[in-house]
């Protein structure tokens, strides 16, 4: 076995369940994404969009315009919940739109405002997703 391959299959697993992020992972390994986004003119890019961009030249977006695309896009999937599970759906995509995906991280993205204002964890999630109509 490769040693990437150990490391893919051992070391970056436990980093995570120690609790590392993957911008910690990636600037341990000397990966910066900030970097291709200042060099791209937008340093909010999405780090997801800068590979396209870079090689296919597809449009940049922030992380905000992406998720505002999500909840125009997707309306129906937003519709089939009640008030208090799309306040949780709008909470984490804002989260994702200020900070990217690592403050998503589970369970830990859940345990931060604005998603924590909507109680604890474990009793939240069942009462909100329940209100799914089908």
């Amino acid at each position: 076995m490769a040693e990437a391959d150990t490391c893919r299959r051992y070391v970056v697993p436990a980093l995570y369940e120690a609790g590392w992020t993957e911008g910690q992972i990636q600037e341990e390994r000397g990966v910066d994404l900030a970097a291709p986004a200042d060099a791209a003119g937008n340093p909010e890019a999405d780090p997801l969009d800068l590979p396209c961009y870079a090689a296919f030249n597809a449009p940049l977006r922030t992380r905000r315009e992406r998720a505002e695309r999500v909840k125009r896009g997707h309306q129906d999937f937003f519709d089939r919940f009640g008030p208090h599970a799309r306040a949780i759906l709008d909470g984490l995509l804002e989260k994702y739109a200020e900070h990217g995906p690592d403050r998503l991280k589970l369970p830990d993205g859940l345990k931060v405002p604005p998603i924590s204002d909507h109680g604890r964890t474990q009793a939240r999630l069942p009462r909100h997703w329940a209100a799914c109509r089908s």
